[in-house]
């Protein structure tokens, strides 16, 4: 799922000075995020994205290294985009939680647990990371587990806990003054060969949240 931190505000102050014409290129332009990931990994829309809002979408896929590529590739478009931009709040900064399992999906809705675990890894992580739990980071190449950090717990809402491994993809604050930065510390995480294939029936939802200012949620 991707959601956009102060979109309501965002879209409100927009529809009230512009329209609502505006507040739908708005929309178009945080999908335009979601589009880079996927041409990342030659994906098309209708097969990764199971549903989308005004501010988000909820994406899956079919197994983790694919998930992996498309977290990064959202990230480097963000960076691409905001090294266009001179106001803090033109940048657009995402946090992305991955978490890997089943799902039931019908008529457009989608359901199950693993999708509440992916909506608790996005929000352990800071903007410019990617948090994903356990069982997606055993499923990925030893190339880019070597990316990620040591294993941490995260908390859920009712007293559960979750191991997961965190990857910081772009520095969003600078060391001397905190306004956000641009300086990726992310070696390339392109793939080298073809990634390995999921389990069957296992599918991994992301949870995305962009920013547009640095009011971070």
């Amino acid at each position: 799922e991707l959601d956009l931190v102060g979109y309501s505000d965002i879209s409100r102050n927009l529809e009230e000075n512009l329209g609502a014409k505006v507040v739908a290129d708005f929309n178009k332009h945080i999908q335009g995020f979601v589009d880079a990931g996927l041409k990342a990994i030659k994906a098309r829309r209708k097969d990764v994205v199971k549903a989308t809002t005004g501010d988000g979408a909820i994406l899956a896929f079919a197994d983790p290294a694919n998930a992996h590529v498309f977290g990064v590739a959202v990230h480097k478009a963000a960076q691409t985009h905001n090294a266009t931009v001179s106001s803090a709040a033109a940048r657009r900064l995402f946090r992305i939680g991955i978490a890997t399992g089943d799902f039931h999906e019908d008529r457009g809705s989608v359901a199950g647990t693993v999708i509440s675990r992916a909506v608790r890894m996005e929000a352990a992580s800071e903007p410019g990371q990617m948090l994903i739990d356990i069982s997606t980071f055993d499923g990925l190449p030893l190339e880019y587990k070597a990316l990620y950090g040591q294993e941490e717990i995260v908390a859920g809402k009712r007293g559960e806990t979750f191991p997961a491994r965190r990857l910081n993809v772009v520095q969003h604050r600078s060391p001397d003054d905190g306004k956000p930065s641009e300086a990726s510390i992310l070696r390339d995480a392109r793939p080298r060969q073809p990634p390995p294939a999921a389990a069957a029936g296992e599918h991994h939802p992301l949870r995305l949240e962009a920013h547009g200012n640095e009011n971070y949620i």
